[in-house]
């Protein structure tokens, strides 16, 4: 494990590194495609787990917003994301944009947003452990995956795989709307 209080840039440059790794291996030609196969499983899963304890490590701080329709999370015992409405920036072709991700059953979609294209983004969360998890969001218009770990404040910090250093951070919300959520103290 990294040391708690790593510099951002160095744990950004860190994700980075393996993300290219990962997808350099992951074209790699193979003579052997079962073994391939199963070295690829075995290499994402261990690479996965590193870079979300890195990125709990990194990204732990407090959110800054907080709301007090839900109760404090315990994020270690997370077993899947909470059900509701997530309001989240996201950045995509240079430019901030609003969404809102329903999420029940472990599934996400893309409800409203302030781009049509990324309307109906569509995915399905997986459990890395301790409150961090993987999604991969997709439509006829984009692709993205993300990691979404979770703060006991029931926000999340979004980060993209790989990371280009966004500020992307998921609030829970009562509705739709696409409406950033007011700061409280």
């Amino acid at each position: 494990m990294l040391p708690a209080g790593l510099p951002s840039a160095i744990a950004r440059n860190w994700v980075d590194t393996y993300c290219c790794l990962l997808t350099e291996v992951y074209h790699a030609p193979s003579q052997d495609e079962q073994l391939w196969k199963t070295s690829m499983k075995n290499a994402f899963s261990k690479v996965t787990m590193a870079t979300a304890i890195m990125l709990t490590t990194a990204f732990g701080q407090k959110a800054e917003i907080k709301d007090t329709t839900r109760s404090t999370l315990n994020v270690l015992e997370m077993k899947s994301v909470p059900a509701g409405h997530y309001y989240v920036n996201f950045r995509f072709d240079g430019e901030d944009r609003h969404l809102n991700i329903k999420v029940n059953d472990g599934k996400a979609e893309c409800v409203n947003t302030s781009d049509l294209r990324l309307k109906g983004l569509k995915g399905e969360f997986q459990l890395i452990g301790n409150g961090v998890f993987i999604v991969s969001l997709h439509n006829n218009n984009h692709r993205a995956s993300q990691f979404w770990l979770f703060r006991p404040d029931g926000t999340a910090a979004v980060k993209e795989v790989p990371d280009r250093g966004e500020n992307q951070l998921a609030q829970p919300v009562a509705s739709s709307s696409i409406e950033p959520p007011k700061k409280t103290s």
